[in-house]
């Protein structure tokens, strides 16, 4: 994602992201342990997506993806 040269497409593709990110969390059952860990995963990766969104910062975005794929492989 180019936040240089299509700052609406970044803008959109970030929101839509914090929206699955909150979507994941809000479908934890808290009565698990794991559960915990996992808000505490997604809260972390929601607030650096609304941060990258805020500064245009592809460094950030790149960050989270790595959490997302880690936890993507974990599933697998």
């Amino acid at each position: 994602m180019a936040f240089e040269k299509n700052l609406e497409k970044a803008n959109s593709s970030l929101v839509r992201s914090q929206d699955i990110i909150r979507e994941l969390q809000l479908s934890l059952d808290m009565k698990y342990d794991i559960a915990h860990n996992l808000w505490s995963l997604y809260d972390y990766m929601h607030r650096r997506l609304m941060e990258a969104n805020l500064k245009k910062n592809r460094e950030i975005v790149d960050e989270v993806l790595v959490f997302a794929k880690d936890l993507r492989d974990t599933w697998s």
